[in-house]
């Protein structure tokens, strides 16, 4: 019968192929009986990227509806009795993750949760119509995408690939305890490694590590 979808965007300039190597999800998929979909973006060549919005690059400068792409691939992989309706869940890694976070906004009525993985928001984003279980994961070192928001580094790139600057990341945060009607945030849990942050009496979790 149908399954879970996971639906994993791969970074800017990279394409399908790298988003499967990177994120290791066919075993995973196998072992846990879900599907795993690797959608590919637009650009020239095998480097491609997402219009999230403000970013990326190609799919940006070209307006590409990649809500729509996204919107329709899910609607065909449901009617194909692939994919659980009620099980959809979108990641992506930098440029997917952004547009993992419009995809929560966009279509929230067709996702059930979103894991962007060191993306960003940009700070003008409507809030979404509806809660998506929200995993943020940012690099407190990051110099691509920096935590603390402003343009990046982009070695080898003539230009910024996004047309704002980046919010910091505690505005993701912020956004999605609104948008998830979260009415406070629970005790911090700190590791060597990490911190994370979560929402409390929220209608669907906010997590941020």
């Amino acid at each position: 019968g149908p399954a879970p979808l996971v639906i994993m965007l791969h970074g800017g300039g990279g394409n399908s192929e790298n988003g499967l190597t990177m994120s290791g999800f066919n075993t995973l998929a196998e072992r846990e009986g879900f599907v795993a979909v690797y959608p590919e973006g637009s650009g020239k060549r095998r480097f491609k990227t997402w219009n999230a919005g403000h970013c990326c690059a190609y799919a940006l400068e070209q307006n590409v509806d990649d809500i729509g792409f996204i919107s329709d691939l899910i609607d065909r992989l449901v009617a194909a009795g692939l994919a659980d309706p009620e099980r959809v869940y979108v990641t992506g890694m930098s440029n997917g993750a952004m547009m993992s976070f419009r995809i929560g906004r966009e279509l929230s009525h067709k996702v059930a949760a979103i894991a962007p993985v060191v993306g960003a928001m940009f700070g003008d984003e409507a809030t979404a119509a509806s809660p998506v279980a929200t995993l943020i994961i940012t690099g407190e070192l990051d110099k691509r995408v920096p935590s603390g928001g402003g343009n990046g580094s982009e070695r080898g790139l003539r230009s910024a690939p996004n047309d704002m600057p980046y919010a910091p990341a505690h505005h993701a945060f912020s956004y999605w305890m609104d948008s998830n009607g979260c009415t406070g945030e629970g005790a911090p849990v700190t590791a060597p490694a990490y911190t994370l942050r979560q929402g409390a009496g929220c209608q669907a979790p906010v997590l941020w590590y």
